[in-house]
């Protein structure tokens, strides 16, 4: 078993908060199974653990025939949970949120009618219901997933029959239209407006599975193209339906990932986004590798090289890992199927999650006098300025001790308390060259009485069983001797 995790979620919890991850976020997998909840504290919290603040959680029926109160109920806690670990949650509306047939899907009265099928509107009825109920709690849903996905080509059996969650583009525009029209008149309010909603287009998926090449761009160039947006234009104060494009990448399957291979397939969907006026930033919400058969290393390699790609791109929003723990249909995960065992990429992710400790200068993880060692050795470079004054001097250094450490200026072994160990400390190079642990406190090189002196003003801080005083007086007279 690795023990990596567990080393991790020990850490973190004993680390000083740091700044939440929102661009590295992950799908957390399904929350719910079989009338299971499947997003449970624990997983929520081992899932934090790591750095991430962003997860992706799917809206699905789970077996219900509509969102009744047992389903409702259960969903409550799901997102409770999820917000009370602090994760800032895409909401997805799929296939999954709404019953009905491909075929039910993709319904039509005509080649060039735009008005939304039955199917949508019931789709946009239960995406409205969902974003008001939880309005407080996401801001941000995906319309959809992957409406490009077939299992077979639709242009030889037909949209109705194409196998995935695959809907015509213009099924897929108008789709799109009546969701955020739904949206935007909610009984008689708009939860757009009034809760900040954002929406995100169903992630298209961009693969070079079994040899072929699509970005998604030429799927997205017949939604752009739909009649359905000249009325749209004409009703709202923006082209589409959207504030995000959703994008999947699921390629370089079992081998290494190019950079460059990466930044083409970006290209080419940013392109085709721009070619139709849609300057909207691109969430990817789903990547990842299947590592069934390997020993995982290879998607590590891969997650490190797409997260350097991506983020240097600034037209992607966040991105989305798929997924947390590994699934029978494939071993995507950054844990085993029971969640026991991480695998290569786990530390990658934590890697790109986890923000530098502010004040560790050495990288270590730690804060500790090597790091103070670090700041003195730069004063004098408005670089490492850390009161904001333009200058990097003893204020500084007292700005690390006392308001990112915690403690106060004469604790030499920093353990939060100023007394006999930290005067030891001091006493054994006083007069002498020195650095903080050995009762340096002012960055000068030197322990002298001016280090003494400091010391003395804060003896006693934060002990919780003051040394005597008597001992202090005897022991600073004894130095005073040997200046």
């Amino acid at each position: 078993m690795n023990t990596r995790r567990t080393l991790v979620i020990t850490l973190l919890a004993l680390a000083p908060a740091a700044q939440a991850d929102t661009f590295h976020g992950i799908n957390a997998g399904a929350p719910l199974w079989n009338n299971q909840i499947i997003f449970t504290e624990q997983r929520a919290a081992d899932i934090a653990a790591t750095g991430t603040n962003a997860i992706r959680i799917n809206f699905r029926l789970d077996g219900h025939a509509t969102w009744d109160a047992s389903l409702l109920t259960k969903y409550d806690i799901i997102i409770d949970t999820a917000v009370n670990a602090g994760f800032e949650i895409l909401g997805i509306w799929s296939n999954e949120t709404t019953t009905g047939t491909q075929a039910q899907w993709n319904q039509t009265s005509g080649r060039f009618d735009t008005t939304p099928n039955a199917y949508a509107q019931s789709f946009a009825d239960n995406a409205a219901f969902l974003a008001d109920r939880y309005a407080d709690q996401i801001k941000r849903w995906e319309v959809w997933n992957e409406p490009d996905a077939w299992a077979q080509p639709p242009s030889v059996v037909g949209a109705d029959n194409a196998g995935g969650t695959y809907l015509d583009p213009r099924r897929f525009a108008e789709l799109l239209s009546e969701t955020y029209r739904q949206l935007d008149d909610y009984n008689g309010n708009s939860l757009l407006d009034q809760h900040g909603i954002e929406l995100v287009t169903g992630g298209l998926l961009a693969h070079d599975i079994g040899g072929s090449f699509t970005t998604g761009r030429l799927y997205m160039q017949g939604v752009y193209s739909h009649g359905v947006w000249n009325s749209f234009r004409n009703d709202f104060d923006q082209d589409y339906a959207w504030d995000y494009l959703g994008w999947h990448f699921y390629i370089s399957p079992g081998s290494t990932l190019s950079p460059g291979y990466l930044q083409t397939y970006l290209n080419d969907i940013r392109a085709g986004q721009l070619a139709a006026g849609d300057a909207t930033p691109i969430v990817v919400t789903e990547f990842g590798w299947n590592t069934i058969g390997t020993d995982g290393e290879f998607a590590a390699t891969n997650l490190a090289t797409a997260y350097d790609v991506l983020e240097a791109n600034d037209y992607i929003d966040s991105t989305y890992w798929y997924q947390w723990t590994d699934e029978p249909a494939g071993d995507w995960g950054l844990l085993n199927i029971h969640g026991t065992e991480t695998k290569p990429a786990y530390d990658v992710f934590v890697e790109y999650n986890l923000e530098p400790l502010e004040g560790d200068y050495n990288g270590d993880g730690l804060l500790d006098a090597s790091d103070i060692d670090i700041l003195i050795s730069h004063f004098g470079e408005p670089a490492w300025d850390l009161t904001g004054n333009g200058l990097t001097n003893r204020l500084d250094l007292e700005f690390w001790v006392e308001n990112i450490l915690g403690t106060a200026v004469g604790d030499a072994n920093l353990d939060h308390a100023v007394d006999l160990l930290d005067l030891s400390a001091l006493a054994s190079r006083f007069n002498q060259n020195g650095t903080w642990a050995q009762g340096d406190f002012n960055g000068d090189g030197i322990v002298n009485l001016n280090d003494l002196s400091t010391l003395a003003a804060r003896f006693g801080y934060t002990t919780p069983v003051p040394e005597p005083a008597a001992c202090l007086l005897l022991t600073l007279a004894g130095l005073a001797t040997r200046r």
